[in-house]
């Protein structure tokens, strides 16, 4: 990551990280979710609207894919956030 930073001082340029799965990580928040995933599982990062119907019909619409492919959607986990501390860009 290049740590780039637009005008505002605070919002990130968007680049991301590729690493390697924390597969032990994901099974205990699988678990703690009461999800059930099996060895061979993957996971997706979404960024959906705050705004809860928008977000929710995002979902759907991304579940239906999903599933039009043959695979599953085990669950949703929504991950906590600190907006304090984002950029009005980011935002």
């Amino acid at each position: 990551h290049r740590g780039g930073v637009a005008a505002d001082g605070k919002t990130g340029d968007g680049c991301g990280l590729l690493l390697a799965t924390p597969t032990a990580f994901f099974k205990d928040i699988a678990s703690e979710q009461q999800l059930t995933v099996t060895d061979n599982f993957a996971v997706g990062m979404v960024f959906v609207n705050l705004d809860e119907t928008k977000a929710q019909h995002s979902q759907q619409v991304l579940a239906e894919e999903i599933i039009a492919e043959g695979l599953e959607v085990a669950g949703w986990r929504d991950v906590p956030l600190d907006l304090s501390i984002v950029g009005e860009i980011g935002r």
